[in-house]
């Protein structure tokens, strides 16, 4: 958590809006961009920099397509999954190599970047982390935040389709931008269906679940469900300015995440 202070998530921020502006400037020059794509690779290059292991063009490329087909073929079965296992290997073998080169000397990141608190933390023995274990804490911070390029694409597709929204973007009011932020997620989930293993067994409204049985939580249905959303097929930012908070209704990333997001809130 050391990494994620207000300083360092202002310095990801500036890396990242440098990033756009030089990205911009460059897509001017094109008759048609993919933009979840160019925003891919823009948020590789971006949170690599800020993690301390900046790359060079040609690695931004490879790296980004390591990630996106990380996230592309999540949750999936089949060949996808399989190429996305393959790159996840490769992915792997790299980071590894940076945390070696760290503990070596080769390579001096910033002491407060994540890939030299990662490559430098002992545990509760003083021990350092394996080089393996090391390098998917790194990856668990460089994937999601490229990850986040599909939640830009969706927002850019909702100021296009419901251009009444943008007055939420145009807004200095960081609270009115939140509600937009929201609504995204809300409209546009990251998964339709999140997968899970029945743990313990338990009953819930009248059914019995086995351990080991196999769930799905329906993430598009929750936030579709006219029981719990007013008018849910209609993008409406404002429909989050009077939202309890509540952990079973808005469940964009799973219900975890939000049941932890709420109790942060209610602990200040």
């Amino acid at each position: 958590m050391q990494l994620m202070t207000r300083e360092r998530i202002e310095d990801l921020l500036r890396i990242t809006s440098d990033e756009w502006r030089s990205r911009i400037e460059e897509w001017s020059t094109r008759s048609e961009i993919v933009l979840l794509d160019e925003v891919e690779l823009l948020l590789c290059r971006a949170v690599c920099a800020w993690a301390g292991v900046p790359l060079n063009e040609h690695d931004v490329q490879t790296r980004t397509w390591e990630f996106s087909a990380m996230i592309t073929g999540a949750g999936g079965v089949g060949p996808t999954t399989w190429k996305a296992l393959f790159l996840r290997q490769r992915t792997e073998r790299w980071v590894q190599s940076v945390i070696r080169e760290i503990r070596e000397g080769k390579r001096e990141p910033p002491e407060s970047s994540a890939a030299y608190v990662i490559a430098t933390y002992r545990d509760l023995s003083g021990e350092l982390l394996r080089a393996d274990v090391a390098a998917v804490e790194l990856i668990n911070i460089l994937r999601p935040t490229v990850a986040v390029a599909r939640f830009i694409a969706f927002a850019a597709h909702a100021l296009y389709h419901y251009p009444e929204s943008r007055r939420f973007i145009d807004s200095a009011a960081d609270e009115e931008t939140e509600l937009f932020a929201q609504e995204v997620r809300r409209f546009y989930p990251f998964f339709p269906f999140i997968g899970g293993c029945v743990r313990e067994p338990f009953d819930w409204q009248g059914h019995h679940f086995e351990s080991g049985t196999w769930v799905t939580l329906d993430v598009y249905g929750t936030h579709r469900d006219p029981r719990l959303w007013e008018n849910p097929e209609s993008f409406q930012p404002d429909r989050f300015r009077g939202w309890d908070g509540s952990a079973f209704n808005f469940i964009p990333q799973g219900g975890g995440i939000t049941s932890q997001r709420t109790a942060a809130r209610a602990s200040g």
